[in-house]
């Protein structure tokens, strides 16, 4: 009777753990399915708009950004592997109305958008435009977040478990940075042993203190992005690089995103 009741514990262990084990796998491993360069936006208009003052606008505006790139998708092409584009931006004409809610479909992994544009470019137009391109780089920012440094205790590095037993805080961290500074319970400098230069600097503040910057800061030097959270302000900074300062732009906040503090 024993045997049984310890095979049937055992059997029920087993299962439970295997069945957390497999959420855990699939949340771990799930990609997205969208295609496209980041910070690509592609623009689903017929030739008509494409070739016309609309799509002129559309392109230009992009190129002001120094941010975004754009592809022209064909609307019947979006039921092909176009249509599984990372940020799509359906272009519609006046008739249709006011601006449609956004279209969020982030199991593939993609999101959908849809701007109705007057015959004629306007101020109105600007304005949804900038807000379309704004939710984009909310959304490439969350993929970052969710697909690279989504933080998971049971897979934390040596340097994460390390920070976060010294310290009331935990966050993720690339493989490259080391502990360069940690004089105090208050102070934490992190600094990247190969590869491009990156510091990750946390001070305890009261509040925000923009003149709460590592000693090595130069403003032609470096780009920096900082945000204060529960009592403490983290700032990271990388060398400038014209080629990649939007793409170190959009991983500074994705990680400085996964920043949180630690009750115990």
């Amino acid at each position: 009777m024993k045997a049984n009741i310890h095979l049937l514990l055992f059997l029920f262990l087993l299962c439970t753990l295997s069945n957390c084990k497999n959420k855990r796998v699939a949340f771990l491993y799930a990609k997205q399915k969208a295609l496209g360069k980041v910070l690509e936006v592609g623009v689903v208009a017929p030739d008509s708009v494409w070739q016309g003052r609309q799509g002129a606008y559309i392109r230009a505006f992009l190129a002001r950004t120094n941010v975004y790139t754009c592809l022209h998708i064909q609307p019947e092409d979006t039921v092909h592997f176009a249509g599984l584009h990372r940020n799509l931006l359906h272009i519609l004409p006046a008739r249709v109305g006011k601006l449609t809610r956004l279209l969020d479909q982030r199991a593939l992994g993609q999101t959908t958008q849809y701007l109705p544009f007057s015959p004629a470019p306007s101020p109105t137009d600007s304005l949804r435009l900038a807000e379309a391109l704004a939710y984009v780089w909310q959304e490439e920012k969350a993929r970052l977040r969710t697909y690279t440094f989504t933080f998971e205790d049971a897979q934390s590095s040596v340097l994460e478990r390390w920070v976060g037993k010294h310290y009331p805080f935990k966050m993720r961290l690339l493989p490259t940075f080391q502990v360069w500074n940690h004089a105090s319970p208050t102070l934490l400098w992190l600094k990247t042993d190969r590869g491009e230069e990156k510091h990750i600097y946390i001070t305890a503040s009261k509040q925000e203190n923009p003149a709460l910057l590592p000693p090595i800061y130069q403003a032609e030097k470096y780009t920096l992005k900082t945000i204060w959270r529960d009592g403490f302000q983290i700032t990271f900074l990388i060398r400038k690089d014209t080629k990649k300062t939007l793409a170190h732009l959009l991983e500074m906040e994705a990680l400085l995103e996964t920043w949180v503090r630690d009750e115990r």
